[in-house]
């Protein structure tokens, strides 16, 4: 017997056939591009569940915060460094973006540690270079704002998250202007080339020695390490940019000298107006050159180095300003 399909409604099975042949032609659906769309569609909805955006901008935080310290190991173990307290804090964060990825019920608890870390490390770690900082505030107060709907798709409160991320600003305004009047003091590794120029460096128990670079390894420089103040200090990077050159600059202690405690610096080219050392010894020794002095004052010293750590620095009268 045969079937009636004048009424091809009573056959869904007939007409998901007949759909699907005219779409494709009458050819079978692609395999790896059907796998691709369902994968791609499972991921959607995985996505959706969770406040995915801001913990992608955690974990970048993270990874920022994480650049210097981890470049920097080596280094963690000498007297006064707080190259530990940096990665404890990037490897935290780092932490938080992962639980808010894959635990989406605790995005609140996440948002909010990983706010107060994000403001954390731009005292040990120079907020990763500002923009790991940033993106930590951005991120936690993303999963601050989260919240699941209907269907297991979450969203995010715009309200909630306006507020957070705006209170999260204007406390790092507050801690940007207590560092500029020098009532807090900073850690820092800076691991790419720079200049600096200081009318006058007055240091302790500074030691000078050759070496090669903690940056990369292979260029040689001295390595001067002390602890100092420094009067109208210029710190300036000049980089490449889309509209040409531009300079970076930041300024301090015009007034009152910056402060630089465990300061160790590779100086690859260090020149100075004056130098004055009190109680100097040198040590030339075999293939040795090591230089030791209890005072050491310098006047109008332009330095460029390729790497620098910073146990603690003040930096009253702080300015920063770009120029091309």
């Amino acid at each position: 017997m045969g079937a009636n399909l004048e009424h091809a409604d009573d056959f869904p099975a007939i007409n998901h056939t007949l759909a699907e042949d005219r779409h494709t032609g009458g050819q079978s659906p692609n395999p790896l591009w059907s796998g691709t769309r369902d994968a791609w569609q499972r991921f959607s909805r995985w996505r959706r569940g969770r406040p995915f955006t801001g913990a992608v901008l955690i974990i970048i935080a993270a990874a920022l915060v994480l650049y210097s310290p981890l470049a920097l190991l080596r280094f963690m173990f000498l007297p006064g460094s707080m190259l530990w307290s940096a990665l404890l804090v990037g490897l935290l964060l780092l932490a938080m973006g992962v639980i808010q990825l894959f635990a989406p019920a605790h995005a609140l608890v996440t948002g909010a540690v990983a706010l107060v870390l994000s403001l954390v490390s731009l005292l040990v770690a120079l907020g990763g270079l500002g923009f790991g900082m940033l993106l930590g505030l951005a991120g936690g107060a993303l999963g601050i704002a989260w919240r699941m709907g209907e269907n297991n798709a979450g969203r995010t409160n715009r309200r909630i998250f306006g507020i957070t991320y705006g209170t999260s600003l204007a406390v790092l305004a507050l801690l940007v202007f207590l560092a500029a009047q020098g009532a807090i003091a900073l850690a820092a590794e800076i691991a790419v080339p720079f200049s600096i120029h200081s009318d006058a460096i007055n240091a302790s128990s500074m030691h000078l020695y050759p070496g090669v670079s903690a940056a990369d390894n292979t260029s040689p420089v001295g390595v001067v390490q002390m602890n100092a103040t420094a009067r109208n200090m210029v710190i300036s990077k000049t980089f490449a940019s889309p509209i040409g050159n531009v300079t970076l600059s930041m300024v301090a202690g015009k007034t009152t000298p910056v402060t630089l405690n465990g300061l160790t610096l590779d100086a690859s080219s260090l020149a100075s107006d004056s130098a004055a050392f009190q109680n100097l010894s040198i040590n030339a020794a075999g293939n040795g050159f090591d230089v030791h002095a209890g005072t050491t004052n310098l006047s109008n010293v332009n330095i460029n180095s390729p790497y620098v750590l910073i146990n603690s620095i003040t930096l009253p009268g702080l300015s920063i300003s770009l120029s091309r």
